[in-house]
């Protein structure tokens, strides 16, 4: 199971009220889990100045700031550790449930040994099914949550910014470009021209204020040992990762079904 472009849609669940957010997988090594802070107070963090004259619009890239954010990196790196290591485990099932059919074909229906290994079988088919649906309950669950507070904090801190910088308007812009070269395939062009309809057609650079915030949340969590994350870094290991896959996976749930291995 990874993640295309990073998750594109946890946060597009949020941005537009949306109800479903699929499993989603973060790219990098494993890292602890961490909470996020509550007031994110920076030291640089902007004053109100009533006499500077208002910015009326700025942009945002919420997407590109879910990606970095430094605890939100750590705890969805352990999460996808947990949904792994629940998919190896319903995958081991299957097998066994594979194996207890093969030894059905030897048997004669209808026999008492036949009917009480089927049985046997049909019950742990169903365990099996109840298993890998309760496992993928509970990683939306977990994952939707993480992403949430990571959403909340950022979107705490874009408010303090701009009340900070007498900004009336920001409006989130998934900036392809800056995805760009490294992952000119097929999903971002396609990513780029789905936003066009509804995305900022052009912005002054100056008008983005998405490095701002970024260096805010670097701020607030390098001093309690939280590592910065490196988007190019990110970029070529995701890249790395498709290559290996033989291309973009799709995205898949825990749940399987006999015969069915997750990945």
């Amino acid at each position: 199971m990874k993640r295309n472009l990073l998750f594109f849609l946890v946060l597009g669940a949020f941005l537009a009220s949306g109800s479903h957010t699929s499993i989603l997988m973060a790219q990098g090594a494993a890292g602890a889990g961490g909470q996020l802070a509550q007031t994110s107070v920076s030291p640089q963090q902007p004053q109100s100045q009533t006499n500077k004259p208002p910015i009326p619009v700025v942009v945002v890239d919420y997407l590109y700031l879910m990606q970095i954010h430094p605890v939100f990196f750590a705890e969805m790196n352990a999460w996808e550790q947990k949904v792994t290591q629940a998919n190896e485990k319903i995958r081991q099932e299957v097998e066994n449930l594979q194996k207890m059919r093969r030894e059905l074909e030897v048997l004669t229906p209808g026999t008492p040994d036949f009917s009480q290994k089927a049985e046997a079988a049909r019950q742990y088919e169903a365990g099996i099914n109840l298993r890998a649906m309760k496992n993928n309950e509970e990683a939306q669950l977990e994952e939707i949550n993480i992403a949430y507070k990571a959403y909340q904090e950022i979107k705490s801190m874009v408010e303090r910014y701009a009340v900070g910088n007498n900004i009336y308007v920001v409006i989130n812009h998934v900036d392809i470009a800056r995805r760009l070269p490294a992952e000119a395939t097929v999903e971002t062009k396609s990513a780029e021209l789905a936003q066009f309809p509804t995305t900022v057609v052009w912005r002054n650079p100056n008008l983005d204020i998405t490095s701002a915030i970024e260096k805010w949340l670097n701020d607030t969590y390098e001093p309690k040992g939280y590592k910065s994350v490196n988007f190019d870094q990110l970029k070529e290991q995701r890249l790395a990762n498709r290559s290996a896959n033989g291309g973009a996976q799709s995205q898949t749930n825990v749940a399987v079904g006999p015969g069915q291995t997750g990945r």
